[in-house]
C-alpha cells in the first residue's frame, strides 16, 4: 500500500511539474504578444484519508493588477484624445501658418494692405490696379479655401466618428464572445487566462476611442459603461450608431440638426463623452474648428464691411459706372423705408470726358417730389425719384427700380457716353465756395429755399439779387427762425457758413436755378451719410447707423458674397441666458413677403432651448406664448465660452427678422450673421475683369470756383482704403477672441497666435499623457509581461522536479520488482 501511494505521490509530482514547463513554454512563447499575461500554476497539496497524497494543480492564474490596468484604460483613453487633437492641430496650423512664418493668415490681410499701398501711391498705373485686384483675389480665394478646408477637417472628423463607432461594435461584440467563452470553459476546469487577456485586449482598444468603466461579476463576465454611464455591454451588447455627413457646411451644427447625433441605443451621448479619440472627433467637428471659422468670419465680415463702405465713397475715373446693381435685398419694397438721419448725398451724371452734365442731392430731389427732408422715404419712390431725373438729364431710356427677381436695388443709365457719381456730404454745416471779399457778389438772381431737419421749409425762400452782397445774403438767411448765418474767412478769401441754431441738425439750401446754385456753390465736407431702415414698414427703424446712400443699398461693393442673407444669430451669450423683457419677432422672405413665416412672442425669462423649441416644434410653452413660424430653422450653436441663438432659412432665400415689440432683437444683438462669409466672399465679377473699374478716386469740390470734378490721378478712396488697413477698429467677439480693437492684420495674427498656442497647450499635454502612459505600461508590464529571466530560472526549478518525481518513479518501480522477485 506504501509503495502504491508512493508511486501516485511521484506521479502527482510529475504531472504537477509537466503542466508547469507546458506553462513556462507557453509564457516564454508569448514573450513579445500584445497583452500576454504571465500565467502561473498555483499547486497544492494532495490528501487522501488524512495523509498526504502527493500535489495536484488548484488552478492556473494570470498574474495582473485589475486596478492597474483599469487606470491605464483611463489615461490611454486621455493620451488618445489629445495625440488625435494633435494631428487636426498641425493640419489647422498647415493652414492658417506658425507665429514666425512668412505666409500666415496674417500675412495674407498684410500683402492685400500693401496693395492698397501702392494703388494710392499710383492710381492710374494699370499694372497697379491690376496688382490691387489680383491682391484681392488671392485673400479671397484663400479665405475660401481655407474656410473649405476647415469644413473638410469637420467632414473628415465626423466619418472618422462613424468609423470608430464600428470598430468599438466589433470589439464589444468580442467581449460578448469572450464572456460567453469564458463562462463555458471555466465550468468544465479549463483555463481561461489567454481568453481573459483577449478581453483585457478589446476593452484597451475600445478605451483609445471612448471613457470605459468595467465591472467584474462573479462569474468572470465584464459589464461595460461609457463613462457617461450608458450600459455598452451587459447579458447583449447595446451598438452604437452614428449617420455621417455626405457634406459639411460652416453653417452646420449639432445642436442645429444638421449633424447626426452619437447613439447608444436610443440615447444620445454626444455631449458625455469625456476622453478618448472620438471625444477629440467631436470636439474638432462642434467646437474647436467652428470657432477657428468663426473668427474667420468675423475678419471677413468686418473686411467686407469697412472695404465696401470706402469704395462706394468713390468712383474708378476716368471709367464711369452707368450700371449698378445694389446687393441688399428688399423683402418688400413698397412699404419699406429708409431715411436719411445726417447728411445728404450728391448725385452727378458724367461724359465720358469727366464734363458734369447735370446734379442734384438726394434730398432736393425727394422734396422736389413733394416728399420731406429726411423723411420716412419708400424705397420705390426713391427709385422712382432717381429714375425720373436721370430720365430728364440725358439718359432718357435709364432705369432704376428694386428688381421682382432679387430684390436688389438697380440703376442702369444705359448709355454708353454717361455715367453716374455719387458724394455723401454733411447736411449740419453749409458753405459756399470761396469768394475774395466781402463785398463780392454772386452775378446770379433768383431764391434760396431752406429746409430743416424735420423736412419743414423754414419761413419763406431768401431771394438773392444779382447785386446782392455776401453780408447782404447772409443777413437775410439770419432772419429766418432756426437758421445761423455767418461769413467766415480762411486766409484764401471768404465764404457764407449756415447752421442750425441747435447744433447737428441738418439743413438744406435748394436754389431756385442752376445758375444760382453754381454762383454760391453751397456744399457740405465729405462724410458718409447715416441712415436708418425700416425693414417692415411699421414706423420703428429696425436698422440705425448705417453709413453711406450707395453703402447701404451695395450699389458699388468691391466684396461680395452673391448669396441671400438667410440666416439671423445673436451675439455669444451665457449658457443661462434669459430674456430681461419680452417682445415679438416677425419673420418673412422674398417670396412669402414680410411677416410671411410668422412670428412668436417670448415673455420675459425665456430662455433660449424655449426659443429654439418654440420656432422649431411650433410649440407653445411658459417662455414662449405664442408661434406660427414657419419656414426657419432655429438652433442654440455652441461658440466660445457661450451660445449664439441662429435662425437660417430652410429654402435659403433672403430672411428678414423684425421686433414688432420689446427690445428682445437689440438685447440679443440679433443680426445677419457673419457665418458662411469667408466660404463664398469673392471680388465683384466686372472688377475682376476690369481692375480699372475699381474705386481710387472720388467726387470732389473746389472751394475756389464752386464746381465737383473728377480727376484721373485721385487716389482720395485708395488713400482712405490704406488707412483702414493701417488703423484699429472693433472687432466682435468671435470663436476663442474676445471683442478687440486691432488693424485687420493684428486680428489675423492673433488668430493665429490663439490657434498656436492652443496647440502648443495640447503638446505639452500629449507629452505629460505619454509619459504617464507609459509609466503605467511599465508597472503593469512589471506585474504581468513575461521576464525571461524568471521563467528561465523557474524552468530550471521545474525541470530538476520533474527529473526527481521521474527518479522516485524509477525507484519504486525497482522497488516493486524486488517484491516481485522475493514473492516467486
Amino acid at each position: 500500500m506504501s509503495l502504491t501511494l508512493g508511486l501516485s505521490t511521484a506521479i502527482s509530482g510529475l504531472l504537477v511539474s509537466q503542466r508547469s514547463l507546458d506553462l513556462i513554454s507557453h509564457n516564454i512563447a508569448n514573450v513579445n504578444t500584445e497583452g500576454f499575461s504571465r500565467k502561473t500554476v498555483n499547486a497544492e497539496s494532495r490528501v487522501l484519508a488524512g495523509h498526504g497524497a502527493g500535489v495536484q494543480i488548484s488552478s492556473v492564474t494570470r498574474t495582473v493588477d485589475d486596478n492597474l490596468r483599469k487606470d491605464l484604460r483611463t489615461e490611454t483613453s486621455n493620451w488618445s484624445m489629445s495625440d488625435s487633437l494633435s494631428g487636426y492641430y498641425d493640419r489647422i496650423q498647415d493652414l492658417f501658418g506658425r507665429p514666425g512664418d512668412n505666409s500666415t493668415f496674417s500675412h495674407l490681410i498684410a500683402s492685400f494692405g500693401q496693395s492698397l499701398e501702392s494703388l494710392a501711391a499710383s492710381p492710374d498705373n494699370t499694372s497697379v490696379q491690376w496688382g490691387a485686384v489680383s491682391a484681392a483675389e488671392d485673400m479671397t480665394l484663400n479665405l475660401n479655401s481655407m474656410s473649405a478646408q476647415l469644413q473638410t477637417l469637420r467632414l473628415n472628423a465626423d466619418k472618422e466618428i462613424a468609423n470608430a463607432v464600428t470598430i468599438i461594435n466589433s470589439k464589444l461584440s468580442d467581449i460578448l464572445n469572450l464572456n460567453d467563452t469564458i463562462v463555458r470553459e471555466q465550468a468544465v476546469g479549463h483555463e481561461i487566462g489567454d481568453l481573459e487577456d483577449q478581453r483585457d485586449v478589446a476593452l484597451s482598444d475600445i478605451s483609445e476611442y471612448i471613457d470605459i468603466h468595467t465591472f467584474k461579476r462573479d462569474d468572470n463576465t465584464v459589464v461595460v459603461y461609457s463613462g457617461g454611464g450608458r450600459t455598452l455591454l451587459d447579458s447583449a451588447t447595446v451598438n452604437m450608431s452614428h449617420t455621417p455627413a455626405n457634406t459639411m457646411l460652416s453653417s452646420m451644427s449639432k445642436l442645429g440638426g444638421d449633424i447626426a447625433g452619437l447613439y447608444v441605443g436610443v440615447n444620445d451621448i454626444t455631449s458625455e463623452l469625456s476622453s478618448g479619440r472620438m471625444k477629440a472627433l467631436i470636439d474638432m467637428r462642434d467646437t474647436i474648428i467652428p470657432n477657428l471659422q468663426a473668427e474667420l468670419d468675423e475678419t471677413t465680415y468686418q473686411l467686407k464691411s469697412e472695404i465696401n463702405r470706402i469704395h462706394n465713397q468713390g468712383t474708378s475715373f476716368p471709367n464711369l459706372k452707368a450700371e449698378f446693381n445694389g446687393t441688399r435685398i428688399f423683402v418688400d419694397s413698397s412699404v419699406q423705408t429708409m431715411t436719411v438721419t445726417d447728411g445728404d448725398t450728391i448725385l452727378s451724371i458724367y461724359d465720358s470726358d469727366g464734363t458734369e452734365t447735370a446734379r442734384t442731392s438726394l434730398n432736393a430731389l425727394m422734396v422736389a417730389g413733394g416728399a420731406s427732408v429726411n423723411g420716412a422715404w419708400v424705397v420705390d419712390t426713391v427709385a422712382t425719384r432717381i429714375q425720373a431725373w436721370l430720365q430728364a438729364n440725358g439718359a432718357a431710356s435709364a432705369t432704376v427700380a428694386v428688381s421682382a427677381t432679387d430684390g436688389q436695388f438697380d440703376i442702369n443709365l444705359k448709355s454708353t457716353t454717361l455715367g453716374l457719381v455719387m458724394r455723401d456730404e454733411s447736411a449740419d454745416q453749409l458753405e459756399s465756395r470761396i469768394f475774395t471779399g466781402s463785398t463780392s457778389i454772386p452775378g446770379q438772381a433768383g431764391n434760396l429755399a431752406i429746409y430743416d431737419s424735420t423736412g419743414a421749409l423754414v419761413g419763406s425762400p431768401v431771394a438773392v439779387l444779382a447785386t446782392d452782397s455776401l453780408a447782404t445774403i447772409t443777413t437775410n438767411l439770419n432772419a429766418l427762425a432756426g437758421v445761423v448765418a455767418n461769413i467766415v474767412s480762411d486766409g484764401d478769401g471768404v465764404r457764407i457758413r449756415v447752421t442750425h441754431a441747435t447744433t447737428g441738425n441738418d439743413l438744406l439750401i435748394v436754389p431756385s436755378s442752376t445758375a444760382l446754385r453754381d454762383s454760391l456753390g453751397f456744399h457740405g465736407a465729405a462724410q458718409d451719410s447715416t441712415l436708418s431702415f425700416d425693414k417692415d414698414g411699421s414706423g420703428t427703424n429696425d436698422e440705425t447707423g448705417l453709413k453711406g446712400f450707395s453703402n447701404f443699398l451695395g450699389l458699388n461693393d468691391f466684396l461680395v458674397t452673391n448669396e441671400p442673407q438667410d440666416l439671423y444669430e445673436s451675439a455669444i451669450q451665457s449658457r443661462g441666458w434669459t430674456a430681461a423683457a419680452g417682445g415679438t419677432w416677425s419673420l418673412g422672405d422674398l417670396t412669402n413677403g414680410i411677416g410671411g413665416l410668422g412670428s412668436i412672442t417670448i415673455a420675459a425669462g425665456a430662455t433660449m432651448t424655449q426659443i429654439v423649441s418654440a420656432i422649431n416644434n411650433a410649440q407653445v410653452n411658459s417662455g414662449v406664448t405664442a408661434t406660427t413660424v414657419t419656414g426657419v430653422t432655429a438652433s442654440m450653436v455652441p461658440e466660445g465660452a457661450g451660445y449664439r441663438l441662429r435662425l437660417i432659412s430652410d429654402t435659403g432665400e433672403e430672411l428678414q427678422l423684425t421686433q414688432t415689440a420689446g427690445t428682445l432683437l437689440t438685447s440679443l444683438s440679433m443680426q445677419a450673421g457673419a457665418t458662411t462669409l469667408a466660404s463664398v466672399i469673392e471680388v465683384r465679377d466686372d472688377i475682376k475683369a476690369a481692375p480699372s473699374m475699381m474705386s481710387r478716386g472720388a467726387l470732389q469740390y473746389n472751394s475756389d470756383t464752386g464746381v465737383y470734378y473728377l480727376g484721373t490721378g485721385d487716389n482720395t478712396t485708395a488713400l482712405a482704403f490704406t488707412e483702414r488697413m493701417t488703423t484699429t477698429l472693433s472687432f466682435r467677439t468671435a470663436g476663442n477672441v474676445s471683442v478687440q480693437t486691432l488693424t485687420f492684420e493684428g486680428y489675423a495674427a492673433n488668430v493665429v497666435s490663439d490657434t498656436a498656442t492652443r496647440a502648443d497647450n495640447n503638446s505639452q499635454t500629449l507629452d505629460y499623457l505619454k509619459n504617464l502612459k507609459e509609466s503605467l505600461y511599465v508597472k503593469d508590464a512589471a506585474v504581468s509581461a513575461v521576464n525571461l529571466d524568471e521563467e528561465m530560472a523557474q524552468l530550471i526549478i521545474f525541470q530538476q522536479s520533474y527529473t526527481a518525481a521521474a527518479k522516485v518513479i524509477s525507484t519504486t518501480q525497482n522497488l516493486f520488482e524486488v517484491l516481485n522477485n522475493l514473492i516467486r
